[in-house]
């Protein structure tokens, strides 16, 4: 189709797009399975992984929690989550809770200041934009919680010794079209949601992409 640019649909049917970004009427291949991003163009992508955490007797508070990503108020990028991973080891003692690390949007004002978690890019010739962070306190924010949008569980040591868990749970687990999207002032907290037990350890690990608005 002169002037015009394929796409192939992940079940190999073909679309036609305009260079003006329409799509012709006589699109006759069939029905596709393809999102359209063209919106979007992609300026970072790569994880964070956090040090190990132990768990509380007592839950976090609703506007605690132990690792934030966030997207500033006035960022001028979005923030899209990957995937999230919570890893939690065996404990050496009983441990009967059910306790859970909660992935929870927010939203906040004012300029974060909490310590920095370093992320890592997947490609050394991205950088970071400031307007995005990986922060381990909530200083310097006055945040409003909003929806759970993913939850591992840490699981439990039972007296026979036998372990009920899941050693990398995952809690939210998109592909390249779709995720967690973060606008500017939203982040994410991953929070100790329930009352829980210190002979219990574990990590979050999240990976995320960064684009701009075009």
């Amino acid at each position: 189709m002169a002037g015009a640019h394929e796409i192939r649909g992940r079940n190999g049917k073909r679309l036609y797009i305009n260079a003006d970004g329409s799509v012709p009427v006589s699109n006759n291949s069939g029905p596709l399975n393809v999102y359209l991003s063209h919106h979007r163009s992609i300026q970072w992508a790569g994880q964070f992984c956090s040090e190990r955490f132990v768990g509380q007797v007592s839950a976090d508070a609703s506007t605690g929690g132990k690792v934030w990503l966030l997207n500033n108020v006035g960022s001028s990028v979005l923030v899209q989550v990957r995937q999230v991973i919570v890893s939690s080891a065996m404990p050496d003692a009983d441990v009967n809770t059910d306790c859970r690390i909660t992935s929870e949007r927010i939203t906040f004002t004012g300029t974060p200041s909490g310590t920095l978690g370093t992320a890592g890019s997947f490609d050394t010739n991205q950088s970071l934009s400031s307007s995005v962070s990986i922060r381990l306190a909530n200083t310097g924010m006055t945040i409003t919680p909003d929806t759970i949008v993913g939850a591992s569980w840490l699981g439990e040591r039972q007296a026979s010794g036998m372990f009920n868990g899941r050693p990398g749970d995952v809690s939210i687990s998109e592909d390249r079209d779709e995720g967690v999207v973060l606008r500017a002032g939203e982040g994410l907290v991953f929070r100790q949601a329930d009352a829980g037990d210190v002979n219990i350890g574990y990590m979050i690990l999240v990976r995320f992409d960064v684009f701009t608005q075009i």
